[in-house]
């Protein structure tokens, strides 16, 4: 008996551990209700992210970022819980793309960390509890405040979680997060675009690489304006991200390259004018810390079948394509290679209201229209920036070209100024191409800038609307100041060696030491500033010169200018040839012509204190031919000036400083030197060849040959001065000059004199 009890005893503690047992069994193998899937991420790249980024997966779409309200939209925050500990992040592939939708601070200075999750299959979570847990070095606990909201239909959502752990995390720390949903279970790994940061002045977002500097393109429009970034590394763009053998989500494929970051479109309103359409503008602060971006690779050229605004993918072509009160500075592109159709730049293809300091780009660029090295089209500061790029059109008809700048634009909210710039390289295009800037469209001050290369307005279906300028091709208005040109520029019509053509500009303490060819309005510093004495031009020159090799043409050529409207030009000179050339570059051109060795044609101008030392030739019929001026028109006044190039030979109507004075024009106390005056003419003067106008108290050299002369101080030919006088001090007092002998204090006389050496020079040379 007592042994059959045991054995009944033993069944029953035998089954009870059993029972045991598996009820042990089944707590511990019990699985929630709820599904997750888990985010891994480091608190170093949690630091940084503020809009649509996506993940690393290949099927994460790029979705643009929608804005959730500060309180999180959709369904209300989920109270904390004491669910169980979750398993670990893993389980079965993940049915659910996951990816990083922003980090940023909001309305209850708090930070939250948003991710767009989109399951597979169509599944929906909509009014299901959605539960997020972190864990770290482990440690974890339940995220507060979790929400979400249906972003777009069918099933894609935007998940937001408070997240003060990440905001106060240490680096190097890794932080899981575990999303509980209803569904499949899995993984998922995402990555913050950055390195660190959180787009914060103080605490910039961080760039490194190139994916990350791709990033920067889901950072624009309204919602990411004044957010600020830093370079960390040099970048270099590899070249499989321009031949399209890298999968992107964007069009990067088929040899087209870098898609630029901002976007807009442009059209044509009802009067024919272009406007910008869609604007997506990169308005945030990039400061590149003196890094190199290189590798730089855009093909998108021109297409007559698009003209111009219906190929809108091609346009707005450059590192960054459009901006609005953007700031980009301490930035290096080197070796770009840009190909671009309207507003292309090696930077930045059209900045509103930009502020450009201290970049430098390098290579080659081609456009359509407003495009430069640096910028196609900008308003705003460009102050200590460079372009050694060269520049072209990539057809005969482009326009506003320029080799740091194609395009300065109207600005509506102050004055554009262009400061401590330099450009060098070869600008090739149709009209309005310049050295440094193709057009400058409102006022702007342009300062302390320098161009060198070579500047050609090119033949091309409209010869006569060129305006090539060494540094600038068309100036609107503005001030141009500080300057020098060492380009070598050609072109058409109104060609200048600083500024093509300008109408409201006043020009000072500016130096062109190049060569300048041209058919009409060509001069070594100015092309022209209008034909008319109406025409609002105001183009003063002040304490500028001309010291280049020769200026060219065959139609109204001048040392400084070739026609000058209705301005004043003070203090100036120019020491190279001026030569009328029927055989000029592009043809030939006819009209009221002059040649001077400083204006070929004056109109309702007044010339003060200037003096030019080249020899002046005209080798066919210019009606009139100066030392000085070759052609005047309207009232005009020319005073306390003088010519010393060894000769000036012309076919018609030839002066030593004067070819022809018009009636209304007078000239008072200035002086020849020219050695010899050659002319086949009855119309010639050691002063002037040909005047109905004033002529006072001038003098000429005695020993001047070409002709028999009538000593007259108020005559054409002018009262005789010997070489050695002429060299005097004593001369010039006599006829009321500001001078002072070189080893004098300056006392702001505007003359000195070396006494017995040579004829006088300005004070400020």
């Amino acid at each position: 008996m007592k042994s059959q009890s045991r054995i009944r005893i033993g069944i029953v503690i035998l089954v009870i551990l059993s029972l045991a047992f598996l009820f042990v069994t089944l707590l511990v193998d019990r699985e929630p209700q709820t599904s997750c899937l888990s985010c891994s991420l480091s608190s170093q790249d949690a630091g940084g992210f503020e809009q649509a980024v996506p993940g690393n997966s290949s099927t994460s779409p790029r979705i643009p970022p929608k804005n959730v309200t500060p309180d999180g939209g959709g369904n209300p925050p989920i109270s904390p819980v004491d669910p169980p500990v979750p398993p670990a992040p893993g389980g079965d592939p993940i049915d659910a793309d996951v990816s990083l939708y922003d980090y940023k601070l909001w309305s209850d200075s708090a930070y939250y960390l948003r991710v767009l999750m989109t399951p597979d299959g169509g599944t929906t979570i909509t009014g299901s509890e959605l539960k997020v847990y972190y864990t770290t070095n482990g440690s974890g606990g339940w995220v507060q405040n979790v929400s979400y909201e249906l972003l777009s239909a069918p099933n894609t959502y935007v998940v937001k979680m408070k997240d003060p752990v990440l905001e106060n995390a240490g680096n190097g720390k890794i932080y899981t997060y575990t999303f509980y949903i209803d569904g499949d279970k899995g993984t998922e790994t995402v990555n913050y675009p950055f390195e660190s940061g959180k787009g914060t002045a103080a605490n910039p977002y961080m760039i490194s690489d190139v994916v990350q500097m791709d990033a920067l393109r889901y950072y624009t429009g309204i919602a990411d304006a004044g957010k600020y970034f830093e370079l960390a590394d040099d970048i270099d763009i590899p070249a499989e991200w321009n031949t399209g053998t890298v999968e992107k989500d964007r069009a990067y494929a088929d040899g087209f390259g870098w898609i630029p970051i901002g976007t807009a479109t442009m059209n044509l309103d009802d009067t024919g004018n272009y406007i910008i359409e869609s604007p997506n503008p990169f308005s945030g602060n990039l400061n590149g810390q003196n890094k190199t971006i290189s590798g730089l690779y855009i093909y998108r050229p021109f297409s007559f079948m698009g003209y111009p605004y219906e190929d809108e993918e091609n346009n707005f072509m450059g590192l960054f394509g459009y901006s609005e009160h953007s700031k980009l500075e301490n930035l290096n592109l080197e070796n770009i290679d840009v190909t671009g159709c309207f507003y292309t730049g090696g930077l930045l293809g059209h900045g509103n209201n930009t502020q450009i300091r201290n970049v430098n780009v390098s290579g080659n660029l081609i456009g359509a229209e407003s495009s430069g090295g640096l910028l196609g089209y900008a308003t705003g500061l460009i102050s200590e920036c460079s372009a050694e790029v060269n520049v072209s059109d990539d057809y005969i008809g482009g326009i506003k070209f320029g080799g740091l700048i194609g395009e300065i634009g109207e600005n509506t909210l102050a004055s554009n100024t262009v400061e401590n710039c330099k450009a060098k390289g070869d600008t090739v295009a149709l009209e309005d191409v310049g050295g440094l800037i193709g057009r400058v469209a409102s006022s702007s001050v342009i300062q302390n800038c320098r161009s060198e290369g070579t500047v050609e307005g090119r033949n091309g279906f409209f010869a006569v609307s060129t305006k090539a300028g060494g540094l600038v091709g068309f100036m609107n208005k503005g001030v141009v100041t500080d300057c020098t040109s060492e380009s070598n520029v050609s072109g058409n019509a109104y060609v200048g060696g600083l500024i093509g053509s300008d109408f409201k500009a006043p020009v000072t303490n500016c130096t062109v030491t190049g060569k300048v060819e041209g058919i009409q309005y060509v001069g070594g510093l100015i092309g022209g500033t209008g034909l008319t004495s109406t025409h609002e031009a105001n183009f003063n020159l002040t304490k500028c010169r001309f010291t280049g090799p020769s200026v060219s043409g065959n139609h109204t050529v001048g040392g400084l200018a070739g026609i000058y409207v209705n301005s004043t030009m003070t203090n100036c000179y120019s020491t190279g040839d001026v030569l009328f050339n029927s055989t000029a570059i592009y043809g030939t051109s006819s009209g009221i012509t002059g040649t001077g060795g400083l204006v070929g044609y004056l109109n309702s101008s007044t010339v003060l204190n200037c003096y030019a030392a080249g020899n002046v030739t005209s080798n066919n019929a210019s009606y009139a031919v100066g030392g000085l001026v070759g052609n005047t028109s309207q009232t005009n006044l020319i005073e306390n000036c003088y010519s010393s190039g060894n000769t000036v030979s012309g076919k018609n109507s030839t002066g030593g400083l004067v070819g022809s004075v018009n009636s209304d024009t007078a000239v008072k106390n200035c002086t020849s030197f020219i050695q010899t005056l050659s002319t086949t003419s009855p119309n010639k003067g050691r002063i002037a060849g040909l005047s109905s106008g004033t002529l006072e108290n001038n003098y000429a050299l005695g020993e001047m040959t070409g002709g028999t002369w009538m000593s007259n101080a108020n005559g054409k030919d002018g009262a005789d001065v010997s070489a050695s006088d002429a060299k005097t001090k004593t001369f010039y007092n006599g006829l009321g000059w500001s001078i002072r002998n070189s080893t004098d204090n300056d006392n702001n006389e505007i003359w000195m004199i070396a006494e017995g050496t040579a004829y006088p020079i300005l004070s400020w040379q």
